[in-house]
């Protein structure tokens, strides 16, 4: 279900820097990021802004609460992050107001599901804790800046 408000969710936002959205991601560790058949760090190679795609836009699924339900209905909140990050050395914008344009295009509304962006989280290198890359602390300096916001969505499966 989350998957696919999540997907919508994106297809709705529209913003002017619109470089690469992910949509839904999840923590890849040491021992996966090696494909097969394909050369190098993978992951890093297509998750890290560089000089082909600057800026990257995706969510991380932190789990969900159920609000309250009974046998007809179920209301649940999920708890997503919403990551926004761009390498400063390929691209001449102002990151404060990119992550503002980027927050104004989320809607509120998809489908019946409520979206609510509710705290930014500080910028340090626990944005990416849940992910194995050579040396995370480096991700948070020049020439990259990253912003990271708790979003709620929140729906209810079933009819009252």
């Amino acid at each position: 279900m989350i998957r696919s408000v999540v997907d919508s969710i994106a297809e709705k936002m529209d913003y002017s820097y619109k470089d690469v959205c992910l949509g839904l991601v999840y923590p890849i560790w040491v021992k996966s990021q090696f494909l097969p058949c394909e050369h190098g760090d993978v992951y890093n190679a297509r998750a890290v802004p560089n000089a082909k795609k600057t800026s990257i836009v995706y969510w991380e699924d932190h789990g969900s609460v159920v609000q309250d339900s009974c046998k007809r209905y179920r209301r649940v909140t999920h708890i997503l992050r919403l990551i926004i990050w761009i390498n400063k050395k390929y691209v001449d914008i102002d990151f404060d107001d990119y992550v503002k344009e980027v927050l104004w295009s989320v809607p509120r509304k998809v489908g019946s599901a409520t979206v609510r962006i509710k705290d930014e989280l500080p910028k340090t290198v626990a944005i990416f804790d849940r992910y194995t890359y050579n040396d995370g602390k480096h991700y948070v300096t020049h020439p990259y800046d990253v912003a990271a916001f708790e979003v709620r969505v929140t729906h209810t499966d079933g009819g009252c």
